[in-house]
């Protein structure tokens, strides 16, 4: 008779102990999106704002890069996740933290495609799925914030900035190396 009673008080505990579960999911998701610093913001600025410049593409996709690239300047700063999805629903998505109309999937896509493989900010589709790497590129200790430096032309990382083999890098002051 005993084991029923503890049954009992299983069950009764187990919808407490899911509620327990999904507030601590909750707050870990919380707890993960941490203050962005603004000089990290300003580095990836830079760096976004010279990606069109870089990418091989017609006039209509270069204007829809420029203008996906702008509106992800204007949300990068907000503690924000990295964005997955569809071509229609990163539109949607971008479109209601921007504040600003959709571009439209169609021309998105283009935008995306374009982009996939020009940059680390955008990974190519997984089914049709998209990354847009807003969140890891703005944190200092990802690998990807690193190589978004390195793949913007005459950016140097400030002297202090210390390489992965724990040397500190030089700055050269000269933009024309790479």
């Amino acid at each position: 008779m005993a084991k029923s009673n503890v049954k009992r008080g299983q069950r009764s505990d187990d919808p407490e102990r899911a509620l327990e579960r999904q507030l601590a999911e909750q707050y870990a998701r919380i707890s993960e999106v941490e203050e962005i610093d603004p000089k990290i913001v300003e580095a990836v600025r830079i760096c976004l704002e010279r990606i069109p410049g870089r990418v091989q593409a017609t006039s209509g996709i270069r204007r829809v890069i420029v203008e996906l690239i702008r509106r992800l300047i204007g949300i990068i700063g907000a503690p924000i996740a990295d964005l997955h999805g569809t071509p229609r629903e990163l539109d949607q998505v971008i479109a209601e933290l921007s504040g600003e109309q959709e571009l439209g999937a169609r021309e998105l896509y283009k935008g995306l495609s374009a982009l996939n493989g020009e940059t680390i900010l955008v990974r190519g589709p997984s089914r049709g799925r998209w990354t847009l790497l807003l969140r890891t590129v703005t944190d200092r200790r990802a690998a990807e914030h690193l190589q978004l430096l390195q793949e913007t032309p005459a950016y140097r990382l400030p002297v202090a900035a210390v390489a992965p083999s724990g040397k500190r890098r030089a700055n050269s002051g000269s933009s024309s190396e790479q």
